[in-house]
Formats: C-alpha cells, structure tokens, sequence
C-alpha cells in the first residue's frame, strides 16, 4: 500500500485507529476461512410439480401477458429471418425488397409490443434480446 508522508514514522506505517488489513490487502475486509465438512447428499423435500394447484405456490397469471409476450417475440423472430433473407446474396431482387420491407414494418410491431411490454410492467429477460416474459 502506498504510504503518506505523515505515517512514515509510525510502526507498520498506518495511522493510530485504522482498521486492520486483511491478508488479502483490503482494509476493513474479513479474512475468508474455508472448512472442509465433507460432501453428502442433500435430503429431498418434496417438491410440488410446477403449475400444481398448492395455493401457497401460485401467481397470479395474467392470460393478456402472455399474449403480449408471444406476439413480440414473433415479431422479433420475423424481423430476424426478413433480415437474414434481405441480406442473402442468392435471393432475387424483388424478394430482397419485400423482405426488407417485411422486417422495416416487423421492427415496427416488435418495437410497439416492448413498449406495451413496459407500459405493462412486464419484466423483461436478462440476456439479448430483452424480450418481455410472461413468469406465470
């Protein structure tokens, strides 16, 4: 650790009152211990199946969610596949030209429904392309 002027005269070079270092370097940090217990299987508890009528365990399912859930992703799938298929080399000019305005209009739609999808308070999946989920 860098030393300031100041604590050059001091034993260990800190100042009286600060917190101590850890073996890591970190100040204030707790020093990690790691015991070994051995390894054994966990007890199984039993489990209810999913979508099982526990009442402790249902959430309430909005059916106009998952409606709007489907539909911008297949928006997103349709812009996708028009994409890839106005930038084929191989297609023909007037396919390239509908496929392009296939997926100008499908980004449309698509941009619509995620915009639904937060007017809603949908949450939206962590990995691209952040499409909203229906969880229930």
């Amino acid at each position: 650790l860098p030393r300031s002027r100041s604590s050059l005269g001091r034993p260990g070079g800190r100042r009286p009152g600060a917190p101590p270092i850890c073996a890591m370097g970190r100040v204030g940090a707790p020093e990690e211990i790691a015991i070994q217990v051995g390894s054994y299987a966990l007890p199984s508890a039993s489990r209810p199946d999913y979508g099982s009528g526990v009442r402790s365990l249902e959430m309430g399912h909005d059916p106009l969610k998952e409606q709007v859930a489907n539909m911008v992703r297949s928006f997103y799938y349709t812009r996708r596949a028009a994409e890839d298929l106005a930038h084929s080399t191989r297609a023909p000019k007037r396919v390239v030209e509908n496929a392009t305005k296939t997926a100008r209009y499908a980004h449309y739609l698509e941009f619509a429904g995620r915009q639904l999808g937060l007017a809603m308070r949908m949450p939206t999946g962590v990995n691209p392309p952040y499409l909203p989920i229906d969880v229930a």
